[in-house]
């Protein structure tokens, strides 16, 4: 597999267009596009994100270190998207540093206003969000971590541990999170010629008599096959049929179908999940035979993997699981009366129109 990295800043004195597109035209084939940047110029990024769109084979991208500011809209260019564990991607609005009077000044913030456009519509046709969505994080300067990005949508998936970091001023940023501090010393770390070794503090001793608790902490936390196959086909259904679920189910249904170790938390959520979603089986076409099976219940239902992870979580439950506040749950709500209300617009509709038929 071919490879290009994108391990410098954006234009100047760093990578321009021009040196990925002569990489490209000496490539054939998929290839694999490493990005560990904080950024730099919009047009070169740009003119880079639309060369590798325009490449003929596939461009998978990978997020090593830090994907910031224009070097996450070359991200975008991937038709995957993984970023390490530990790894950051920073979206903003353009800015730039000028000086003149108030025509140039007015001429530039005009200028500004297009390219933050652009990358508007980059990142817009490049993710799930919505407009407003990405507006907002743009302002707000946010910085996403590789599960953030991977539960929004953004990323297809994480890597391992992150092994490369990005050496940045980090004083350029607005709000850079505590997590780009441990990146850039791991990068000063990596240039240590001599570094001590790390000394691991020694393992606490169990209490005895804890059995229980220690089988506790023994029970696997990965998804079982059958939830996989589950969530696969809920994952299946909501493509097919666009309803179903919410953005939240389906990042649940791809970390279960891929079977990665789940936290507690997110147990809690699926026990949550399935106690207030229990009603849902009720209702017409959740099962074979029904009319409008599957319904959009019984698809959030595998999003989540279904009864085989209704059991799986439960087996797994803290005495205030099921009454666990889950902050997503608006939006499930929300997006659930959302759709109501656009099912019984389309009934109206169709009623209508037979009610003229009728009168023919």
């Amino acid at each position: 597999m071919s490879k290009i990295y994108i391990y410098d800043q954006i234009g100047g004195n760093g990578i321009v267009a021009l040196d990925v597109i002569k990489q490209l035209s000496d490539l054939d084939g998929d290839i694999d596009v490493h990005i560990n940047s904080g950024g730099g110029s919009v047009s070169q990024g740009i003119a880079i994100y639309n060369a590798l769109k325009e490449y003929d084979g596939q461009v998978h991208v990978f997020v090593d270190g830090l994907a910031a500011s224009i070097s996450s809209i070359i991200a975008m260019a991937g038709d995957t998207l993984t970023m390490a564990e530990g790894s950051l991607m920073m979206v903003h609005e353009v800015w730039t540093e000028i000086a003149g009077n108030a025509g140039e000044l007015r001429k530039e913030a005009e200028v500004l206003e297009k390219h933050t456009n652009t990358i508007l519509d980059i990142y817009e046709s490049n993710t799930p969000l919505s407009r407003d969505e990405i507006k907002k994080m743009l302002k707000a300067e946010t910085w996403l971590t590789a599960e953030e990005a991977y539960e929004l949508g953004i990323a297809t998936d994480i890597s391992g541990a992150l092994k490369q970091a990005a050496s940045v001023n980090i004083n350029s940023f607005m709000n850079a999170p505590k997590e780009l501090e441990a990146i850039i010393a791991l990068n000063t770390k990596s240039l240590d010629p001599d570094p001590e070794p790390e000394k691991s503090d020694p393992e606490p001793e169990q209490p005895r008599g804890e059995e229980d608790q220690d089988d506790h902490k023994n029970i696997s936390m990965v998804p079982t096959a059958e939830m996989a196959a589950e969530a696969a086909n809920g994952l299946e259904w909501r493509a097919e049929y666009n309803r179903g679920g919410t953005e939240v189910g389906v990042a649940r249904a791809r970390d279960i179908k891929n079977r990665k170790t789940l936290s507690q938390d997110t147990v809690n959520r699926m026990i949550s999940y399935f106690a207030r979603h229990e009603v849902d089986k009720e209702a017409e076409g959740f099962r074979p035979g029904e009319d409008g099976y599957p319904s959009a219940g019984r698809i959030a239902w595998s999003l989540w993997s279904g009864d085989a992870g209704k059991a799986w979580a439960n087996a797994r439950r803290e005495d205030d699981s099921e009454a666990y506040y889950d902050p997503e749950e608006e939006e499930e709500k929300n997006f659930t009366d959302k759709e109501f209300v656009a099912r019984l617009e389309s009934a109206k509709q169709r009623l209508a129109t037979l009610t003229k038929l009728a009168k023919l």
